[in-house]
This record gives C-alpha cells, sequence and structure tokens, in this order.
C-alpha cells in the first residue's frame, strides 16, 4: 500500500513533525507500506537542513517547483490538487495532522476515488455548515447537503477515471482561488458532482474527525486532529500533537521512547485532565460570547486579565439586577400591548 503526504513546511511551523509522527505511526502499524512525499524545493532545504529522520521513513520523493510567490497554504493546496498527475500508482494520500492507529485493510479500496464525509456528518448536520453554504455559494458551487468530503483521507487509483476527477478538481480549484477561496473542499465538492459522483465513501473510521465527532475516535485507524484548530483555538487543545510545547519536545528529541509510547498509542495522547463537551456547551463556546469570555480568560495581557476579572466581580451582581427589573418589565410590556 502506498501513503502520499505533502508537505510545505519551514521552521515557523509544526508541519513536518506533524509528518513524521503520521508517518511513524504508519510504519509502526504497517511495517510493509510505502510512504511518498511530495514537497517544493523550499521545503526540501528545510528538510535537508533540519530534519534528515524524515527520510529514514520514506520510501519515494518528489520535489516539484512551485511558484514561489503562492503563501505556504496556496503551494500545498496546488500540489494536494495536482497530486494525482504527479506520483505513479495507486495511492491513499493523507495530511499529515493525521496518526495511525492500526493498519489498514487494503480490500476497502474498491472504486476509482473514496473518500470520507467532512466531519463524519452530512452537511445538514454540520456545525460548520453556514460556513460551508457561504464559500459555495460565493463560488456559484453546487450544494448536496449530504455529499461534503474531507480532502484530509483521500484514496485514487491509477486510472483514466481518477486522474479525470484530478483534472476537474484542480481546475475547479484554480476558480476557487481566483474568488478569493483557497482551501480545497469547495473545488472538490463541485469536482463530485461535475463528475457525477464517482467519489464513492470510505467507512468513518478512515478518517476519525473525532473533534467533530467523538464517536468515531473508539474505532478510528487513521485519526484526523485538524492542525489548524492549534492557530485558531482560544484554549490549549488537550491532544498532544496539538500541542506547541509537545511538538517542541518532540522537535528536540524526535527518537525518545516517551514520544514513541505516544505516538504508537494516539488514543492515550490526551491531556489526564481532558473533558468532552456535550452539543450544547459546543454551541455555546462558539457563540461570539463564549469566544470572547474564553479568550479574556485564556489572555496573557493585562487588561484582558483584569476586564475578565471585573466580569467576573460583576456577574452576581448584574444576575440579580436583571431579575428584579424584569419582573417590572413584563407586565408593563403586556400592558402597552
Amino acid at each position: 500500500m502506498k501513503l502520499l503526504y505533502v508537505l510545505i513546511s519551514s521552521e515557523a511551523d509544526f508541519y513536518c513533525e506533524q509528518a513524521l509522527i503520521s508517518m511513524m505511526s504508519a510504519k509502526y502499524h504497517m511495517p510493509r507500506c510505502r510512504i511518498a512525499l511530495l514537497v517544493d524545493e523550499a521545503t526540501e532545504r528545510y528538510l535537508a537542513k533540519k530534519h534528515s529522520l524524515i527520510n529514514e521513513y520514506i520510501d519515494e520523493k518528489k520535489i516539484v517547483n512551485v511558484n514561489k510567490e503562492f503563501s505556504s497554504m496556496r503551494k500545498s493546496r496546488w500540489l494536494k490538487t495536482s497530486m494525482r498527475n504527479l506520483i505513479d500508482g495507486d495511492f491513499l494520500y493523507i495530511d499529515v495532522d493525521t496518526v495511525f492507529a492500526g493498519p489498514i485493510d487494503e480490500n476497502l479500496f474498491s472504486s476509482d476515488v473514496m473518500g470520507v464525509l467532512d466531519a463524519n456528518m452530512p452537511i445538514k448536520m454540520h456545525p460548520m455548515k453556514e460556513f460551508i453554504i457561504d464559500n459555495l455559494k460565493k463560488l456559484q458551487f453546487g450544494n448536496c447537503l449530504d455529499f461534503h468530503i474531507n480532502s484530509g483521507v483521500l484514496y485514487f487509483k491509477d486510472s483514466p477515471v481518477a486522474h479525470s476527477f484530478a483534472e476537474i478538481w484542480h481546475k475547479r480549484w484554480e476558480e476557487s482561488c481566483s474568488k478569493g477561496i483557497i482551501v480545497d473542499q469547495p473545488a472538490l465538492h463541485q469536482a463530485i458532482i461535475d463528475s457525477g459522483e464517482i467519489l464513492k465513501l470510505l467507512p468513518d473510521y478512515m478518517n476519525a474527525q473525532f473533534g467533530r465527532n467523538i464517536n468515531t475516535l473508539a474505532d478510528g485507524i487513521i485519526l484526523h486532529y485538524y492542525s489548524s484548530w492549534a492557530n485558531d483555538s482560544v484554549y490549549t487543545p488537550a491532544f498532544k500533537f496539538l500541542q506547541k510545547e509537545w511538538l517542541q519536545e518532540f522537535r528536540n528529541n524526535p527518537k525518545s521512547e516517551s514520544s514513541k509510547k505516544i505516538i504508537y498509542n494516539p488514543k492515550k495522547a490526551f491531556d489526564t485532565n481532558s473533558i468532552i463537551m456535550g452539543q450544547n456547551f459546543d454551541i455555546f463556546f462558539h457563540s461570539k460570547l463564549g469566544h470572547k469570555f474564553a479568550s479574556l480568560r485564556m489572555s496573557t495581557n493585562n487588561a484582558d486579565i483584569r476586564l475578565f476579572q471585573f466580569l467576573e466581580w460583576q456577574n452576581e451582581f448584574v444576575s440579580k439586577l436583571y431579575y428584579k427589573i424584569i419582573k417590572f418589565f413584563y407586565p408593563i410590556k403586556k400592558i402597552l400591548k
């Protein structure tokens, strides 16, 4: 089985470390798997200078000349949407922010192109439903509420059908970029529609996005933890591979036994004081109010800290005052009606 990674990285990020973690876990659970890597020239120079260890896990590497004017995100998406025509043979593409919890069953790969639903659920149940649909509307792409695919784990056969699909995806992505949307999933969504929905579904455990759907964690084989959450979050993620401090330790000593123990048992890679949020709390936490309170609570800025302390202090007073006033307000409102 060939596993393919796309990597654009530098010392300013931890994508290289996350890729190495995923490769180490893949080779541990599937010693006979072959790993291929697509990089640009700048990333290759960085690997040669700082990360020679990653070459021990790679069986095939291709260095591609990507437009130097592109941002890092755009470079990675260019490679990702071009990968089918850059690599020979069947392959399972995997994002770097993944880790293997067990071996994969190669008998699953029966179709030309295969993937898993984004967040392991239809769009109509997706917590980011409005954002997804808004992007599709901006691009004037079609909208199928039951079929939005996560591009973090995708299977491609080396077949004319798969090559044709990949070309459509890349063209739709270039169209998306021209309208200011660089992420690749809206283009993938439209490519599925354009191709007559040739993409078939893999089981959720092949791309267990447990941060969106905790039920996928128990059976997950490929755990997908969304590296973007570490940048967007106002709190410290509970998963080790999202924590900058842990990743820095791994960068300094990637061969340590303590690191290997966590990498080879990723379902135990959580902080001991982690909690699971229910849907109601999640809705509050992602509201503007909840997000603001959390950002103030976690801030190291003195003004933010004082504001949070003031809000805590006056919370009880405001609550009591509100409930006293509301007793008089409602009768007056009824009279005015």
